[in-house]
């Protein structure tokens, strides 16, 4: 404490003394350099109007002392100058005082030089014959001044610092001597002066308070740890500057954090963008949620700012996994603006048609043409709606229980049901495979193999060829199905089995495909603890294999 009153007072006289020496010289400066303006521009003037009256006759003999004068043309060239030969000096139009004296009459400018330390004012004063005369002056910079004066300056300086040396020392002896020697933890004990006694009293008296206070805080501090710790949420307490006070268990492994993390920032631990706004946020006295991504998942910060007598005190963080639930929010909000989008074609198909019939705005050799994309469209609006019911029921888990069954014989009843779809588009179904059984869902089998087969078919060239075989070992079944088709680009396989995603858009809309028949598959193949693999190159077909487990 002494050193700090004596550091305290003798730098700030210190400071006191140089922010005065430094005043008094910017000061005396800026005089000084105004009275200097004001003296070259009534020099310009003075040479202006010679001019005026003269002409060149009028700088013969001229002596302006040291102010230098330049007498230009109002092409730039040097005319007459007071220091060097005109016909060595180069032409002046670019000059920016020179520019301003031919534009507005009157004009100035500063230039300096870092090599000598010096600065050159100039005033230029445009007269009535066109010409322009300029006057200048060179002076020191100020830095040049301070060394000139360095000496004097320097033996102030010293002779201050002493002089705040010796008082700085000795105040502060005097202050802090009689503070040094108390004794804090018996305070009443001390024999001090009767203005120092009513502080003694409150330093005892801020003992107790103090030493039962520490104890309730163990109590509760060893309370607190004991909940938290068994808590799979992440709880971090943090003071008003973004400290850590304390956190728990499941914080520590979510921000892989030391046993001394308390007392540190928590961007330390942390440094994402959400981590960041939600602390500044909160410590602005806001409440914020934000979502942060931690080994993979996805985890939701809840922090919320604590006030203690109308002022914030800190913040609380509570991080909870929200994984799950952010996917299937995901995927619910996509689905149902895919599902809006999808709906929606076929509708205004419909009601366009409809009305354009309604309004008798079609041909009567036309009507049968539209009254067919009527029933065509709304064939595929029912087929969208089956297969998204259907979706979402597999969403939900809402299937039959498991048994025993024959993939042969569902995969047989697909080929059946397809056949007619398959003729109508010339292409050959030809079902080749011995049965094989699992314990699954028959019907599931059957969804499984009628949209894997309904994509041979639609998918196909003319007069192509769709097969479908099945087989058994001993731990496993599997069903192919391989069409002669348009194939699918290798950067397009992997998003297949999207909802409502179509490898070809132009192809798919006109042969009626609503764009879920592989997410059912997908699903189903899940259920199942199946697997199921790609294989397909453009314009060579594509071949789709499911390997069901026996076991399942």
């Amino acid at each position: 404490m002494t050193k700090r009153i004596f550091r305290s007072v003798f730098w700030a006289c210190v400071c006191i003394l140089a922010v005065s020496l430094t005043l008094v010289i910017g000061v005396l400066n800026s005089h000084f350099t105004s009275i200097e303006r004001t003296q070259l521009a009534a020099e310009a003037q003075l040479a202006a109007q010679g001019v005026e009256t003269d002409g060149r006759a009028f700088f013969s003999g001229l002596d302006l002392g040291s102010y230098r004068v330049t007498w230009i043309d109002h092409d730039g060239t040097v005319l007459y100058d007071s220091s060097a030969d005109p016909e060595n000096m180069v032409n002046h139009s670019d000059r920016e005082e020179f520019r301003q004296a031919l534009s507005q009459g009157v004009g100035t400018s500063e230039r300096y030089s870092t090599t000598i330390s010096t600065r050159t004012m100039y005033y230029a004063i445009k007269a009535g014959d066109g010409t322009v005369v300029r006057t200048a002056i060179t002076q020191d910079t100020i830095m040049i001044l301070v060394l000139k004066m360095a000496s004097p300056i320097l033996i102030i300086l010293l002779a201050s610092m002493a002089l705040s040396y010796v008082l700085a020392r000795k105040l502060s002896q005097r202050i802090v001597s009689p503070i040094n020697r108390l004794d804090l933890d018996h305070p009443l004990q001390n024999q001090m002066d009767e203005e120092l006694f009513p502080l003694l009293e409150k330093i005892d008296e801020q003992n107790i308070r103090i030493s039962e206070q520490m104890e309730q805080l163990k109590s509760s501090r060893k309370e607190f740890e004991t909940i938290t710790s068994v808590m799979s949420e992440g709880l971090i307490l943090i003071d008003a500057k973004g400290l850590i006070l304390s956190m728990n268990n499941a914080a520590r492994t979510l921000l892989h954090a030391r046993e001394d993390a308390e007392g540190k920032s928590i961007l330390v631990l942390n440094r994402s963008n959400e981590m960041q706004k939600a602390l500044e946020k909160v410590l602005q006295g806001s409440p914020d949620e934000e979502v942060l991504q931690l080994q993979n998942q996805s985890f939701e910060i809840h922090a919320s700012p604590v006030f203690s007598d109308q002022q914030q005190r800190g913040a609380c963080l509570v991080i909870f996994e929200v994984s799950d639930r952010r996917r299937a929010e995901l995927q619910r909000q996509e689905f149902s603006a895919n599902v809006s989008h999808e709906l929606k074609s076929p509708l205004q198909t419909i009601i366009g048609a409809s009305e354009l019939l309604e309004n008798h705005m079609v041909k009567k050799e036309d009507e049968d043409h539209f009254i067919q994309k009527i029933h065509r469209e709304s064939e595929h609006l029912l087929h969208l709606i089956d297969d998204i019911i259907r979706l979402s029921q597999l969403d939900e888990n809402q299937t039959e229980a498991a048994e025993d069954i024959s993939i042969g014989l569902a995969v047989s009843e697909a080929v059946e049901g397809l056949q007619a779809q398959a003729d109508r588009h010339h292409v050959l179904l030809n079902y080749d495979g011995s049965d094989a059984h699992i314990l699954g869902v028959s019907r599931l089998i059957y969804e499984i193999a009628y949209n894997l087969i309904d994509n041979g078919i639609r998918y196909n060239k003319d007069h192509g060829s769709v097969i479908i075989r099945v087989k058994e070992d001993d731990s496993r079944a599997v069903l192919t199905v391989s069409d002669s088709g348009i194939g699918i680009s290798e950067e397009q396989i992997p998003r297949i089995f999207e909802r409502f995603y179509r490898a070809d858009k132009s192809r798919s809309r006109s042969s009626g495909g609503t764009g879920l028949g592989l997410s059912i598959v997908k699903h189903a193949v899940q259920i199942h603890r199946a697997e199921i693999h790609v294989e397909s190159k453009l314009g060579e077909g594509t071949v789709m294999t499911v390997i069901f487990p026996k076991g399942v």
